[in-house]
């Protein structure tokens, strides 16, 4: 069984549709240019950076508001602590969030975030730029299991996301002033697991591990019960909703996951299917899937994957020449699912510098044509290499785009959410990555 390895899909779900937390953090304003005249509605949302070491805040990201026209009509900034929160400028239809990814040494992608249609205000859910340039302390731990050769010395050893643990020692780096490891013991032939949360404090690089460490049952969650050859993955959420504990496989008779009750409450499990084909000298990866709750039993309600037609290839194909050719498109998605209200679309654009543009908004909306002043310079011949197109929603949640995000704010990370369905594109040029 593959075990506790991110899928690319579903990170580039999370990515693509900024699925963060919705923390909120006293405001501060740093009003850049505020001229324009406004009106009583409010923009409200935070901007963190994701760093190998978990979230942190980030200053002064650039926020841009756009006129019906897609040209922009005033500027500020988050503030110190990564906070935005502004009445919405006279006339502004949509607005930027604008700020740098880095991926290493001299690697570095700017990052725009456009939100249509935020005339009336909105909370938004936490934007994200990843920074893995940022400096994370890390350690290597030694930890002695050894206490378990007298207690459970016919049980298997694993370390999750780091395989089996033999002679009772291990030795992995940690990352963070929060570090956790998670310790998995088995007895052979039996299909439930016991785990150990062993917490790793800053100023200890030596932990000693015993049998009353394992003290969280697993439950299972057979994948039986959903299309054969679909892939599935559980995991939970921690407080801060972070997924922890993911496993997955291809749904079959004998396969069952894993997930852990007493350690999370909030249980997720994702189920999608995908195809690859060619469209207009392109490679295309197609997935239709949906992110369920689980409960305490490892039980999900059931439910059914949207259908998806390779048609909507042509959908992301347009949208790339509309925007290299600086056009509008309109487009409509309506007709596709009823628990599919937001499209969010993402393109890769490379001239003197990366650029990576998402545009979200609703199922049914027009794909503008956005300047940024000075902020930023979008190449005369833009060419993007990669598009993603990420058409998703929540079952029973508004269909209209306010009402949408209001949803989404107040109920994200909760584990009364209702199931999320999503449809994910990804096109690239014949050799580019996929993801």
């Amino acid at each position: 069984m593959k075990k506790f390895v991110v899928s690319p899909v579903v990170a580039s779900l999370f990515a693509l549709g900024g699925c963060g937390s919705s923390t909120d953090n006293s405001p501060e304003k740093e009003v850049i240019s505020p001229k324009a005249e406004i009106q009583t509605t409010t923009l409200t949302f935070n901007v963190k950076r994701r760093t190998k070491c978990g979230l942190v805040d980030y200053p002064n990201a650039s926020v841009i508001f756009h006129g019906e026209d897609g040209k922009p009509i005033a500027t500020y900034s988050s503030d110190k602590g990564g906070f935005f929160s502004q009445e919405v400028p006279e006339g502004a239809k949509h607005v930027s969030i604008i700020g740098m990814e880095s991926y290493g040494r001299n690697d570095t992608t700017r990052k725009i975030y456009s939100k249509l249609d935020i005339a009336n205000g909105a909370e938004l859910e936490t934007i994200e730029f990843e920074d893995f340039s940022v400096y994370c302390e890390c350690k290597d731990v030694t930890v002695d299991l050894s206490a378990l050769a007298v207690t459970h010395s016919m049980y298997s050893i694993s370390r999750l996301g780091g395989g089996s643990i033999s002679n009772y020692q291990d030795a992995p780096e940690v990352c963070g002033s929060d570090a956790k490891l998670y310790y998995s013991i088995n007895n052979p032939g039996y299909e439930l697991n016991t785990l150990a949360v062993v917490d790793v404090p800053q100023d200890v690089n030596s932990i000693v591990v015993t049998g009353s460490d394992f003290v969280h049952q697993s439950v299972n969650v057979p994948t039986s019960q959903f299309e054969a050859k679909t892939r599935v993955d559980v995991y939970g959420l921690d407080d801060d909703g972070n997924k922890i504990l993911e496993n997955f496989e291809y749904s079959a008779e004998q396969v069952k996951l894993k997930i852990y009750p007493s350690i999370s409450s909030n249980n997720k499990l994702d189920n999608y299917k995908s195809i690859s084909f060619a469209h207009e000298g392109h490679h295309v990866i197609m997935s239709s899937g949906v992110r369920a709750q689980l409960d305490e039993m490892g039980q999900v309600t059931g439910f059914k994957l949207p259908e998806a037609s390779t048609e909507l290839a042509g959908q992301l194909s347009s949208a790339v020449t509309a925007l290299e050719q600086e056009q509008t498109m309109a487009y409509d998605f309506t007709d596709l699912d009823a628990r599919i209200q937001t499209a969010s679309w993402q393109f890769y654009i490379e001239g003197t510098e990366s650029i990576k543009w998402n545009i979200a908004g609703s199922v049914k909306s027009v794909l503008p044509k956005l300047t940024f002043g000075d902020v930023v310079s979008l190449p005369t011949q833009k060419v993007s290499y990669r598009s993603h197109l990420l058409l998703s929603g929540y079952d029973g949640a508004p269909s209209d785009i306010e009402g949408y995000r209001g949803y989404v704010y107040k109920n994200l990370d909760k584990s009364n959410q209702s199931d999320y369905a999503f449809i994910f594109l990804s096109s690239r040029t014949t050799g580019e990555p996929i993801l």
